[in-house]
């Protein structure tokens, strides 16, 4: 079996983000352990983009044309 990673891998301090068609997750850079993730809804995300604009995460989403991904994550807790 192989790993399919349909985003890049963001790097934001100690923290790795990425996402595949099922989830966002964030890792610890130094461990690769996942320190949390959100499960998206069925045909929600597919191959992505990720980048930090203004202390949240973006996610841009080029799998399925009928859905918008919506949401942030606030890297600041607000």
């Amino acid at each position: 079996s192989s790993l399919s990673i349909p985003s890049n891998i963001l790097q934001v301090g100690s923290d790795l983000y990425i996402s595949d068609r099922k989830s966002l997750y964030c890792l610890g850079a130094d461990s690769l352990q996942t320190r949390w993730k959100y499960d998206f809804q069925d045909k929600e995300a597919s191959t992505a983009h990720l980048l930090l604009r203004d202390g949240k995460i973006l996610m841009l989403n080029y799998g399925y044309g009928n859905s918008l991904m919506r949401g942030t994550v606030d890297l600041e807790g607000g």
